[in-house]
């Protein structure tokens, strides 16, 4: 059996709006069938993982690691 791959998503869908993306993220992580997503970061088609948050984490820590991941 393969390993399964965590899905991919966009660290920023709606920019400005933090709070409400790290809510999509969790959504997106407790959907998956791995209980997380990679976070990706770039633009013009150059996109790169960042971090993997985890369905169970709050959307404070999700929120304070993608911030803390764009910074790397």
């Amino acid at each position: 059996m393969a390993e399964q791959k965590n899905p991919q998503r966009f660290d920023n869908p709606t920019p400005g709006k933090e709070e409400y993306n790290a809510q999509v993220l969790k959504g997106q992580a407790q959907l998956s069938p791995t209980g997380k997503v990679d976070v990706q970061s770039g633009h013009n088609g150059n996109h790169h993982t960042i971090t993997t948050v985890s369905g169970n984490q709050s959307t404070d820590e999700i929120k304070a690691q993608v911030e803390e991941a764009r910074k790397q």
